[in-house]
């Protein structure tokens, strides 16, 4: 409890910044559907929300599919949308959401992201200590590596998948709109290492959307 309640306080700080010494190029945006400003960040060429996308335009419980959209916020099974706004998970980490959710679920203006765009960030903040750049300042229970360079602030929101949350406060995980095959989408991983990880995913389980602006 007290680690999440550092988290909201960072973040609120955050948003009151204007990038600082670091010269981090900071912004705003606010998404028309639901009015919830969110920071953004430059890094290198491309401008990437800085915080995980909290739309959450439906909740269907611990519902599984790879085909249909699902939303959830972490440790919360109900159906009750503002009920849930009201979690700690999700006032800090945002929600999650399926692959099918996912590719639809970034606002006008912006897109979900695909591995090559990922990859883009990853060369640009350092490769191999790219999780270390892209990590929040605190928020992570397990975290000797981490250099606020890039203002992206990756948090540990953890994941959902087969009727179950795990992970939060351990490993953060955000899908691309990279597909595999039916079943299965690529995504990018963050835990206690100080590299950002390439995974293969099933598309029903529940992930972190991070969305870049259209150019």
């Amino acid at each position: 409890m007290k680690l999440i309640v550092l988290i909201s306080m960072f973040l609120a700080l955050l948003g009151c910044g204007d990038g600082g010494a670091n010269k981090i190029k900071y912004g705003t945006y606010t998404d028309k559907r639901d009015g919830y400003t969110y920071k953004t960040v430059k890094i290198g060429e491309q401008i990437w929300l800085a915080e995980n996308l909290r739309y959450l335009p439906s909740l269907n419980g611990v519902k599984n599919s790879h085909e249909e959209p699902q939303y959830y916020v972490y440790d919360y099974t109900g159906s009750d949308i503002l009920e849930a706004k009201k979690s700690k998970y999700y006032r800090t980490f945002g929600a999650l959401y399926n692959w099918p959710a996912a590719t639809t679920a970034c606002p006008s203006g912006w897109h979900f992201p695909d591995s090559a765009e990922w990859a883009e960030l990853e060369e640009y903040v350092g490769n191999e200590t790219a999780g270390k750049q892209l990590k929040s300042i605190v928020g992570w229970k397990h975290n000797n590596f981490y250099d606020v360079t890039s203002g992206f602030a990756a948090l540990p929101s953890g994941y959902f998948y087969s009727g179950s949350f795990d992970e939060a406060l351990k490993s953060g995980y955000w899908w691309s709109a990279t597909e595999s095959e039916a079943a299965y989408a690529y995504s990018r991983q963050m835990f206690y290492h100080a590299h950002l990880y390439l995974n293969l995913d099933r598309k029903n389980s529940g992930f972190s959307v991070r969305c870049v602006q259209d150019e």
